[in-house]
């Protein structure tokens, strides 16, 4: 469709699109549409193009397989556009958006050579503005969603289950003002795989929020290498890291629930005045430096502070660690021997002068939202 308004496109049977640069259905500064009910399998391109200035159109409810390139694509000031409840499988990528205000939601998207969801920018041009990623099941995809040169994102409600070649979960670089929260991932526990990181090329990760995901059996749970960003009310267990710190300045860490990894916290290179506190530490090692010889100053505690800590306590000041032998001696939920803790000399400079001392009520992890795969497709057999 060029230049065309208000059309449904609906029930076509599309097979082996075989030009190198076409796509199965294309929109081209066309909008008000609705594309749904489509089968489409085997081509060389792009399954569903939206593209330049085109507007205000939902994808709805479209099986979408084997394509070279991209399964959905949103291109070039396309905005407003919705792409529900799609079943993509085999191809390149998912789905590809660079341009502002479009939401993707109840998707299954699966076994994708690249990204399962690819938002971008424009190098030193724009970043892609102000999508929503939610409620979609990423399976088996070599990363599950990816957000560079992307701000004010929010990637909420997602299951990602990843397969035995896959490496990221969720990826974000060169991204501000982003939302990850109520996500679930799932790793098979293999090497050199990752839940949730932040990387960034030209250091512009900034106040980025990454709260109440699920994250388990990767090698690294979450990597932070953000300045200015919180991470907090996060369950993060049975990885063999939980969180690493890597290039992270002036982040804050909190409210989050580090169990069954090899090691709670890993912290790397280039990092300084992280604020980590009121987390619940229970691994096999609770602090590793991959480099102590260059540990440089991060806050391990805040001021004692009224307020009930993540083991019930009456008071916020440190963490919980599992092997902090010291004892409360006034009763207020706060060790007062063996201070600071280092984790058996792990931290080198300073440590917790404030650990919580666990209290008789024990401690609940963060309620996820009911993430299910109750997706509403239409499965056609044919991809």
């Amino acid at each position: 469709l060029n230049f065309s308004n208000n059309n449904e496109i609906k029930s076509n049977n599309l097979i082996d699109v075989g030009c190198s640069i076409c796509a199965a259905i294309s929109l081209f500064k066309s909008s008000d549409n609705v594309i749904t009910l489509n089968n489409m399998t085997q081509g060389m391109d792009t399954g569903i193009r939206i593209d330049t200035l085109s507007n205000n159109n939902k994808v709805e409810l479209n099986n979408i397989g084997n394509f070279g390139v991209v399964g959905i694509t949103i291109a070039s000031s396309s905005e407003n556009n919705n792409i529900i409840s799609n079943y993509i499988k085999n191809s390149g990528y998912g789905i590809v958006i660079d341009s502002d205000n479009n939401f993707v939601t109840s998707n299954i998207i699966e076994n994708i050579a690249a990204y399962g969801i690819l938002v971008t920018g424009t190098p030193y041009v724009k970043n892609a503005f102000n999508n929503k990623i939610t409620s979609n099941v990423l399976d088996d995809n070599n990363v599950g969603i990816v957000l560079n040169l992307a701000s004010n994102t929010i990637v909420d409600s997602n299951i990602i289950n990843a397969g035995e070649d896959d490496h990221y979960g969720i990826v974000f670089g060169d991204a501000t003002d982003t939302k990850i929260i109520s996500n679930v991932l799932s790793g098979l526990g293999l090497p050199e795989t990752t839940g949730i990181a932040s990387d960034t090329y030209y250091n512009s990760l900034f106040n980025n929020i990454v709260s109440n995901n699920s994250v388990s059996d990767f090698e690294f749970g979450i990597r932070i290498n953000d300045v200015n960003s919180s991470f907090h009310s996060n369950l993060i267990n049975g990885n063999i890291n939980g969180i690493v710190l890597n290039g992270a300045v002036k982040n804050k860490i909190y409210d989050n629930f580090v169990i069954g990894n090899e090691n709670g916290i890993l912290i790397s290179s280039g990092h300084q005045d992280n604020i980590i506190y009121n987390n619940f530490f229970n691994n096999t090692r609770n602090v590793r430096y991959d480099y102590p010889q260059y540990d440089v100053f991060n806050f391990w505690n805040i001021t004692k502070t009224r307020g009930r800590n993540i083991v019930g306590g009456p008071y916020l000041g440190g963490n919980f660690w599992s092997d902090y032998t010291g004892k409360d001696i006034n009763k207020d939920g706060i060790g007062d021997t063996n201070l600071p803790y280092n984790s058996n000399g792990s931290i080198k400079n300073g440590g917790d002068y404030l650990p919580l001392v666990q209290q008789t009520r024990k401690p609940m992890p963060p309620i996820l939202g009911n993430l299910t795969r109750a997706v509403n497709i239409t499965n056609f057999s044919c991809c």
